[in-house]
């Protein structure tokens, strides 16, 4: 009984594998010009083929075909391969009908000869957006792509060559593509590793990407893991350029999500998440459009700009080395809110709000600084950074109404704290007015204009009104003689104005300093003056009042008096700010009895203080002194009566 069960089944297995094998043997030409005819309908045109493919059932149920190729009617698309491996689905083996589960090609060689040049493509991809027909379109045969496509595709060796019709090529080999999972409504999976060169401009790169990609009817679903660039040749830096995140688009609402994007590069690393509220009405009436981003940025806006063939104007290379910028963007009613700000550029911090329209260009808002020192910041006027601009390229600057302050400003010797002022100007031509801060331990009342030159970037010819009533005067020598020649309490008043990219060199206005109660750390009388420790011990004086006028850095003290009861000096003279020296002369007059000619010249860190001999008749080693009680008149036997 057994015998005869065993014998049965055996017969039966014999039977259903003699069938399947005639069915398979009639199935396999209908499944080969299915396949061709599949390729040809889907195409439009025929795939030509060295030998006809094979059909296998070992070790992949399947095709195999040898070195083919495929040319679009018009030539503008031409594919050709050494090898292809199409797998079959088990339906296909007993319906005849043909569907394909995988596709694997070798030494896959596809050329594009495009009709515009491949930017005039990327360019037109937001315009195409706007209209609802072309994007319903473009949707559509998309799903239809991915429904007709294999469920996998598998790309070795492969080379992708675009050619422009001025013969310039962008080619990407060895090209190696996987690609699973390849259903409508399903995440598709990316994975492309390439090089990447181009005949003009001339370079050489690495390209990897791992992505995924969902299509619907509804939306459009995209996660990059991980998108990266490597150059090779032809660039100027060595660094890769990274980027990941998420983007969802939702094709009714035009909606567009982003989330968690990165990007990191050379002198650049930023990350941004947001929301497009309609992006084809923000791309058509940009003032009805609405949009959000959180943006978090940080790099080298120096080395970035050197990259790009723009060096930023500063004579410190190092400005501009290291910043960072956190902040929330809103787009609404054609304005740009920049809320929530907060940075640093360089070791300044900085943070406020500010609203930017477009057209006309104009910046509003309020910003906060910590300690700032503009020297940092000079124009190179000269060598590469040197830049000759039209005068009407000011005409894009924007029009300014601004609240700014400072903790701290530094600008040469000059140090001001607590600074607020309000910014106000357009085309190049700006004011601070009013201008309020503390400078040399006084308030200070001030106001600034700004008019931008076009002899080198970021130059301006600057002028200023300001007050200070309570000035600490060591603070003030220091600032205009680089030495501290004068303590106590004044008041300074100036009208002057300079070139920011030259500095006190290039100094004009007038000014003036009183005070009613001063020291001078230096001696009123010169030390050549004999027996001057007999005349006065006290350096104190009840008034002091110098004003001045000044042209190119050259600073003229018309008028200069320092009187105490005793004593008093009085002159006038030159300071060239440029070459750092001073000539000035005057007299000093003992209350009741002589004046003394004195002179005083020399470098501004060290001049030279002296009695000016050339106003006396007689020479000082030729007479002979005589101490007696009334000295003033034995100084004058000694340098000559007075004129």
């Amino acid at each position: 009984m057994f015998r005869k069960i065993l014998l049965s089944l055996l017969i039966l297995v014999l039977l259903i594998f003699g069938g399947l094998f005639a069915l398979l043997a009639t199935n396999s030409d209908i499944i080969i010009d299915r396949f061709q005819s599949y390729v040809e309908n889907s195409t439009g045109a025929p795939l030509v083929s060295d030998t006809r493919p094979e059909f296998t059932l070992l070790p992949n149920r399947g095709l195999e075909l040898g070195a083919s190729s495929w040319e679009k009617p018009d030539g503008s698309l031409s594919i050709s391969f050494s090898r292809a491996s199409v797998l079959i689905s088990s339906h296909a083996l007993f319906s005849g009908r043909f569907s394909i589960k995988n596709f694997t090609v070798d030494d896959l060689a596809l050329t594009v000869r495009l009709q515009r040049p491949l930017r005039e493509y990327l360019a037109r991809i937001p315009e195409r957006l706007e209209h609802r027909r072309e994007l319903d379109d473009v949707v559509e045969s998309i799903l239809h792509g991915l429904y007709i496509a294999p469920d996998a595709i598998s790309v070795t060796r492969g080379r992708i060559c675009f050619i422009e019709p001025d013969g310039r090529r962008i080619t990407l080999e060895p090209f190696t593509l996987n690609v699973s999972d390849v259903h409508p409504g399903d995440s598709t999976n990316f994975k492309l590793s390439t090089g990447i060169s181009s005949s003009a401009p001339a370079f050489k790169a690495g390209l990897e990407l791992s992505c995924t990609a969902l299509f619907t009817k509804n939306d459009a679903a995209f996660a990059v893991k991980n998108a990266s660039f490597t150059p090779q040749e032809g660039f100027s830096f060595p660094e890769d350029i990274t980027f990941s995140g998420a983007v969802h688009y939702d094709y009714g609402k035009s909606t567009v999500s982003l989330t968690g994007l990165k990007l990191s590069g050379p002198a650049i690393a930023a990350e941004a998440s947001g929301s497009i509220a309609s992006l084809a009405q923000l791309y058509l009436m940009p003032k009805l459009g609405d949009a959000t981003l959180k943006l978090d940025i940080k790099g080298d806006p120096q080395r970035l700009a050197s990259i790009l063939k723009s060096p930023l104007p500063f004579l410190d290379h190092k400005s501009f080395s290291d910043c960072a910028l956190n902040a929330e963007l809103h787009w609404a009613q054609g304005r740009l809110e920049i809320n929530a700000m907060q940075g640093r550029a360089d070791s300044v911090t900085f943070g406020g709000h500010l609203t930017v329209l477009p057209s006309p260009y104009t910046m509003s808002g309020d910003l906060r600084f910590g300690d700032v020192s503009l020297e940092s910041y000079r124009a190179d006027s000269s060598g590469s950074h040197m830049k000759n601009l039209d005068p009407r390229d000011f005409t894009r600057w924007p029009k300014v109404d601004l609240h700014l302050s400072a903790e701290h400003l530094r600008w040469d010797r000059l140090h001001l704290e607590g600074v607020h002022t309000r910014m106000t100007g357009h085309n190049g031509t700006y004011e601070l007015n009013p201008f309020t801060g503390i400078l040399a331990g006084s308030p200070v009342t001030a106001s600034f204009k700004s008019v931008m030159l076009p002899t080198s970037p970021l130059s301006a010819r600057i002028s200023l009104n300001l007050s200070i009533p309570q000035a600490r005067l060591e603070d003030i020598s220091s600032l205009l003689l680089q030495e501290t020649v004068l303590t106590g309490t004044g008041a300074v008043n100036a009208a002057l104005s300079l070139t920011s990219s030259r500095g006190l060199a290039s100094l004009s206005g007038s000014g003036s300093i009183s005070s009613s109660n001063i020291r001078t750390n230096f001696s009123v009388l010169p030390p050549s003056t004999p027996f001057s420790s007999l005349i006065t011990a006290s350096n104190k004086f009840d008034r002091l009042l110098l004003s001045f006028k000044a042209k190119e850095g050259l600073v003229y003290v018309n008028k200069f008096t320092l009187s105490a009861p005793r004593l008093a000096l009085s002159g006038s003279g030159r300071l060239d700010l440029p070459n750092k020296n001073i000539d000035a002369s005057g007299t000093i007059r003992i209350a009741g009895s002589t004046v003394l000619p004195v002179l005083l010249n020399g470098s501004i860190r060290d001049p030279r203080y002296s009695l000016d001999m050339r106003s006396g008749k007689d020479k000082e080693a030729s007479i002979d002194i005589t101490l007696d009680l009334d000295l003033p008149r034995q100084i004058e036997k000694i340098i000559g009566a007075p004129r």
